[in-house]
This record gives C-alpha cells, structure tokens and sequence, in this order.
C-alpha cells in the first residue's frame, strides 16, 4: 500500500506540515484492501478550501469545487482531488445537498458516504479508519448502506442503482435492509437523469450475477428502462421457449463475455416481442417483424441515456440481425458485412450463441450448430478478400460515366455490379464488369 502512494505522498506530506490531518478515503481504500491496485486516490482532510489553498500555494490548482469544499491539485501532469471533511445538508434535488457544512471531524466526513466499504479512510503508512466496520463487510462480501439505508438513498437515488453495480462488480450480496430500502424507493430512480444512469449501467452490465441480480431487482431496471416491463412474465407459447421473455433475456446476458455492447444489445433484442406479439390457431405464440421493432425501441432508450453514435449505431445493428436466418450463407454473410464490421458479425455469432443458450433444449444442439457453421463460413469469406462493398469493385463510377451515363444510374449500376459479384455471376475483373455495364446500358438505351 506505501507503495501505492508514492506518486501522491506529497498531498500527505504537504498537509501534514501544516498541521492537519490527510487520508487517502473512499474506493480506493476500498480496492487497497480487496488487493487491488486503484484507478484514482481521493483525499479528505479537516483543512478548510482555503487552508488547502494556502497549503498548495506552490502547485497549480483548481476550485471548481470549492463550494462542496474540493480543491484540485496538478503535479506531475496528474491531478489530485483533496475534499474537506463536510457535513451535508438536506438533498432536495435528490442529488446534491442544498448546503454543506465543513467539519474538522473525520468521522462526520465518512457517516454521509454510501456504502460502509466505501466509508473507510486510510492514512500513508496504510493505517485504516473503519468507524463503520466495512472491513467486516468486505471480508463478509456484502454490500451495506452507511446508516439509514432510506434516508442515504434519499439523499442520492442513484445510490439505488450503484449499490447493485457494486454487487455485480464486486460479486457481494446486499444486505436485506438496504436491499427493502433498494426496492422500496426504486420510485426516486425517476428523478435521476439518464446520463448518470449510463455510467452506472455500464458498468453493472459487465459485472458478475448480472441475472440474478436483474431477477431480483427487476422493479428497479423498469426504472431504468421502463419498456423492459412489457416482458416481465410475458409467456412464449412456442417449443422454441421455456421462459417468458424477460427472463429468456436476463439469461441471455447472462451467458455473455463481458463486453457492454453484446450485453447491453441482449438486454434489448427482445424488447419489442409483447409488441409484436400474435397466436395462431394451435394457440402458439409468434413475434414476426420483432428484431426491427426492437432496434428502432433500442435507438430511442439509448439515445435517452446518451450512449456515444458509433455505440448505438452498432448495438441497434445487432439487435436489428440478432434472428438472421442465413439461408443462403455465403451471399447473406457477404450482404450483411456491407453493413456490419468484422468485430460486428463476430458480436452477432455470439449473440445468436448466447439467445439459443436461453431458449429451450428443442432443437439446441441443431442451432449451435448451425452457428458454428456460419461462422466458419464467415472466416471463409474474409480468407477470399470477396468483394462486400462498392469500393472494393474493379471499376468506379468515373468508369461507368466513361460509357456515355450519368446521374442516379451510375449508382443503380454500381449497386446492381456489386449484387452481381456477390452472387458470384460476375467475376470482379475490370474488363468483365464494362463488358456486362455496356450491355446494360445497351438494354436500356432500347
């Protein structure tokens, strides 16, 4: 741990000159004692903003903080955060507190965080303050609201959400009364702006029991996301199914690596299905034209929650494919990667791995299969460079406006080439494609 802090002991050092008291607080101690190594060090101390000021007179400094009592520090291109101990007010906003209040009082500083492992402070020699026995919880994997489980939540709703974040990160168990308070006040999850949600979100989707912890908390995701609901106990009446859909989902991303585009793309493929929702006579269950109604249902809750472009263009690619049939494989692999990246179809093949793992034995094996086959395929395709998009063609469009067109033909031509060299009636040779481009025009010039 000494170790640890051997890029930061000045911040110790310089405020321990002075007189006042200095702790690393919060995750990172958190980390430090599960033996891990920290992204970041946060710092409390009992010196007020300016005595901190005054104290890093010598060092570029920030105080965007300054009113909740945080003070950034530059050293060495790195910038350290050192926060005075604080007591705070009343959270009308469900967010911020209305006022806060400094204290020379380490303890004050710890009783208003969130999580009793997140409540621990550790001075440079690694000696821990634990008034709230997080160590205890660490070594019991629990994750246990500081106090009053209710009112820390009251304070931050989003607190709701990170406490199961932790648990999927972490891998604990929350503890019964802050799991009640957790889905009794799911309601305030309402009042959280879905660009903090985000963060959180992706972080949960990676973690660890992510499909228990779903099942458990799933009044808390329709929170989040509130089209989710529609699937809770939505029966699938079809050999294909044996759970309802928002169980076949969480069980889906459940059987994903841990990558957020796969997990979060799982999450919503099936969103649209009590949409979609049609019987036949036999009384069986179909969800025809589901997979585009779930990425257009996809597009609208990621941008809320204001996912970067590229991110949500690629997941609503995934879900829109996620039941691609490949009958024809080499031609339907070849015109879905003019749409999808290699990284793309390998997420999509996973995807399909993961749906099939949560549907029912029927026909299980025969559907692996089938995907192991596609997959193949594919690694085909790319070992023979084939020809998938418009500039990969032998000749262009100053080629084509070369034989006497132009305009929006010169695109139909291109497009109607490349369709003819996927399907392997046109070799993509430049002299074979003016050949069949001049007999084209031919037919049309009568």
């Amino acid at each position: 741990m000494k170790k640890i802090f051997d890029k930061c002991r000045f911040v110790f050092d310089t405020l321990e000159k002075s007189g006042f008291e200095c702790y690393a607080v919060g995750g990172c101690v958190r980390d430090m004692l599960l033996g891990l190594t920290p992204h970041d060090i946060d710092f409390t101390t009992n010196a007020n903003p300016d005595e901190i000021l005054q104290c890093f007179s010598e060092y570029k400094t920030f105080e965007l903080g300054k009113k909740f009592g945080t003070i950034s520090v530059l050293n060495q291109s790195e910038i350290y955060e050192i926060t005075t101990y604080r007591i705070d007010g009343e959270y009308s906003d469900s967010r911020h507190p209305d006022k806060v209040e400094f204290s020379r009082n380490l303890r004050d500083d710890l009783s208003r965080r969130d999580f009793t492992v997140n409540a621990m402070a550790m001075d440079k020699d690694g000696v821990v303050v634990d008034i709230f026995n997080g160590k205890a919880d660490l070594e019991n994997k629990l994750i246990r609201a500081v106090g009053n489980a209710e009112k820390r939540f009251s304070e931050d709703a989003l607190r709701i959400f990170r406490a199961l974040r932790f648990s999927a990160k972490l891998g604990f168990i929350i503890e019964e009364s802050t799991s009640d308070a957790c889905k009794n006040l799911a309601y305030l999850l309402d009042n959280v702006h879905p660009q903090r949600l985000r963060d959180e979100l992706s972080s949960f989707i990676i973690g660890d029991n992510v499909t228990e912890l779903m099942t458990e908390y799933r009044e808390v995701f329709a929170r989040i996301i509130p089209e989710l609901k529609h699937s809770f106990d939505f029966s699938q009446i079809t050999a294909h199914h044996r759970y309802d859909v928002f169980t076949h989902t969480v069980k889906a991303v459940g059987f994903a690596p841990k990558n957020a585009k796969i997990r979060i793309a799982l999450l919503l493929h099936d969103i649209a299905k009590p949409l979609c929702h049609t019987t036949d006579r036999a009384g069986i269950s179909h969800f025809n034209g589901h997979p585009q109604k779930s990425a257009d249902i996809a597009t609208e809750i990621l941008r809320r929650f204001s996912f970067p472009s590229d991110f949500v263009n690629s997941v609503v690619k995934l879900i829109k494919y996620h039941d691609v049939r490949f009958e024809k494989p080499q031609l339907h692999i070849k015109q879905l990667l003019m749409e999808l990246s290699e990284e793309e179809f390998r997420c999509l093949l996973t995807i399909q791995r993961c749906d099939i793992l949560a549907q029912s034995e029927y026909q299980k094996e025969e559907k692996l299969r089938h995907v192991d086959y596609i997959e193949d395929e594919f690694e085909a395709v790319l070992r023979e460079n084939a020809c998938l998009k418009l500039s990969d063609l032998s000749i262009n469009g100053n080629d084509i406006m070369s034989l006497g067109v132009k305009g929006k033909i010169v695109g139909d031509i291109l497009h109607n080439l490349l369709t003819m060299v996927m399907e392997d009636k046109l070799v993509n040779q430049k002299d074979v494609l003016i050949n069949y481009t001049k007999e084209y025009i031919s037919q049309i010039d009568k």
